[in-house]
């Protein structure tokens, strides 16, 4: 069959599907926080003003920092940074076993070698005594990744850096906000970078930056901004028509839509990507920088981001209530998720499915990439309990969207369901590597 015909072909299954389990209302857990009147003020008036200079300072003041420096997704923040630490050929750079594969691909465009360590036996976060049995002559930097919005011990991680000269990149990507004892995440490290796709706290559709407060490094990664490229004038259309478009089909009501409209959207590249993710080689204009509608959108979001906290929270309470009973929650999280470990992910989708798009988010060591783990420099096996978090993992909603009665739905289907978590896989126990 022609590949035009088995694409629509695949999208005509997609709604039989719909149609056949009556999934009209669903709630997505990759919903995001677009607000399409944004786009409408800035179209009327605000593009007039500079926003990227007022998001910066927003970001620094979220950050306890100095002014934050941005670019066009966060996976370009992180590339600036470990140029403006001068990393290259011959040096290793120490990253989670369970990030996106974006991470990675950094280091590789810079020439340098990624070296994978395993998560602690009780998070989803770096363990500091695998990073630091790691450590090598050539080691130049250690990442640490809050995933899921919840702090790893970054305390830990920073003293290992001053004790063997490191520097320490913080991955705020999922955590902007967050806190690990009173301290706001991002300024324990040398370096922070966060990003601000449709899959983050808050949506720029895609974005990113990074935090510093040392004089020196903001002024690299400044003088790199600098001489970035700025997105074309086309690409700004296409984001701040998917800003609209994607706040209309991830609404619960019309989320039937949502799928195959999307993957026909892609197909004729009507939304914007960038699409680099199984590329270990650094791509043309590369970084870029913010465009002024996406500094608009960001500055606007760090306004309620309080708000999105408190919600983010309180959610993540509801969820512990239904499924963790009498489980600690972490105020100072983020929350991005409510991530957890189950015995099979299918089933979970299978019996939630019909008002919930359970989030099977890692589902890979370095998400957005399956196979061909040599491609970045990783050996299977390499990261026992990371690869099983994968293979486990299901993550729950806790956007703007999932309200009262979202939650009362989640609640009645997993009483119906019958599932149950096994308490030696449950979030914040022993994540038990596979003997």
């Amino acid at each position: 069959m022609p590949k035009p015909l088995r694409g629509v072909r695949r999208l005509l299954n997609e709604w039989q599907e719909v149609v056949l389990r009556r999934g009209w209302f669903r709630y997505d857990f990759f919903d995001g926080t677009n607000r399409p009147g944004l786009i409408l003020r800035y179209l009327a008036r605000a593009w007039r003003q500079d926003w990227v200079a007022a998001y910066e300072q927003s970001l620094g003041r979220t950050f306890d920092t100095p002014p934050a420096i941005t670019f066009g997704a966060g996976r370009m923040a992180l590339y600036a940074i470990l140029e403006a630490l001068d990393i290259g050929p011959g040096d290793e750079v120490i990253l989670p076993g369970y990030t996106c594969v974006v991470v990675p691909n950094a280091v590789l465009y810079r020439g340098a070698t990624p070296v994978y360590v395993d998560l602690a036996p009780d998070s989803f976060n770096l363990d500091p005594e695998a990073v630091e049995a790691a450590i090598t002559p050539r080691t130049k930097a250690v990442l640490a990744q809050h995933t899921f919005g919840q702090p790893c011990d970054i305390e830990a991680i920073a003293d290992l850096g001053r004790r063997h000269r490191l520097a320490v990149i913080e991955d705020c990507a999922h955590a902007v906000g967050a806190s690990w004892n009173g301290r706001r995440v991002g300024t324990f490290g040398d370096v922070a970078f966060g990003s601000t796709d449709h899959t983050k706290m808050f949506s720029t559709v895609v974005g990113g930056f990074a935090c510093t407060s040392s004089a020196a490094l903001a002024a690299r990664l400044r003088a790199i901004q600098r001489r970035a490229m700025p997105l074309p004038w086309f690409c700004q259309i296409q984001m701040m028509l998917q800003y609209v478009v994607l706040a209309v089909l991830y609404h619960p009501h019309v989320y039937w839509a949502a799928r195959p409209a999307i993957e026909l959207l892609e197909r004729f590249r009507v939304l914007f990507a960038f699409r680099d993710e199984l590329a270990t080689r650094r791509p043309a204009r590369y970084p870029v920088t913010l465009s002024n509608v996406q500094a608009f959108l960001g500055a606007q979001e760090l306004q309620v981001l309080e708000a999105n906290l408190q919600h983010r929270r309180a959610l993540a309470s509801r969820y512990r209530d239904i499924l963790d009973p009498g489980l600690p929650i972490s105020p100072e999280g983020a929350w991005l998720r409510y991530s957890r470990l189950v015995a099979s992910p299918q089933e979970w989708e299978t019996r939630l499915g019909k008002y919930f798009v359970v989030g099977r988010w890692f589902s890979s060591i370095a998400n957005g990439r399956t196979r061909d783990w040599s491609a970045i420099g990783y050996v299977p096996g390499r990261c026992p309990r990371a690869e099983y978090v994968a293979d486990h993992i299901v993550n729950f909603p806790t956007h703007p969207r999932i309200d009262e009665q979202a939650i009362q739905r989640f609640r009645r289907l997993v009483a119906r369901s019958g599932l149950s978590v096994s308490p030696t896989i449950a979030l914040h126990t022993a994540v038990e590597a596979p003997s």
